[in-house]
């Protein structure tokens, strides 16, 4: 078989990448990293999917509102598809993780493919407008930094604290 996994079409969604099998292509590149997280409603149909992947140049981010459809990326607008991909680093997104807190807030780190930095950014909710400038920074920048990231949050003094692991070479 030459494809990645052999599931029901009904199934799944793209969110880059193509399916020659489907003639499906989503507009957005895919890469060799990806991360998933949802952010739960009360029940599966008021749930949203959040994903980031590194498309082999910036780190992509899309969410998906009522994700229990097989809506592709790029196949329509509105409740049930991925919105449109936004870029979370430029020049950077391998290792790339994804954590939604218990308030709603999206945690994202990854590797800075051109300095082999850790990078980190924070998105209030899964939908809220992004400025690198503004919502990234630098966490690492001793030596080869980020690789295999990790990312988790916990609750202290009332706050949501992001911990991040990552292999330093």
């Amino acid at each position: 078989n030459k494809y990645a996994f052999d599931a029901a079409r009904a199934d799944y969604s793209l969110i880059a990448g193509k399916d020659a099998r489907y003639l499906t292509d989503t507009g957005n590149e895919a890469g060799k990293y990806v991360a998933i997280d949802v952010v739960p409603g009360t029940t599966a149909d008021t749930d949203k999917v959040v994903a980031v992947w590194y498309d082999g140049k910036d780190l992509k981010y899309s969410y998906k509102v009522k994700p229990n459809t097989d809506y592709d990326a790029g196949s329509g607008t509105g409740d049930g598809y991925w919105s449109p991909a936004i870029t979370i680093f430029t020049e950077g997104g391998k290792y790339c993780a994804v954590k939604v807190d218990p308030n709603g807030g999206i945690h994202i780190a990854a590797q800075d493919s051109e300095n082999l930095d850790l990078k980190y950014a924070y998105l209030s909710s899964y939908n809220m407008v992004y400025n690198e400038a503004d919502h990234a920074v630098v966490v690492d920048s001793y030596g080869i930094t980020g690789t295999q990231v990790k990312i988790d949050t916990q609750i202290e003094n009332g706050k949501v604290i992001p911990y991040i692991t990552y292999y330093n070479g």
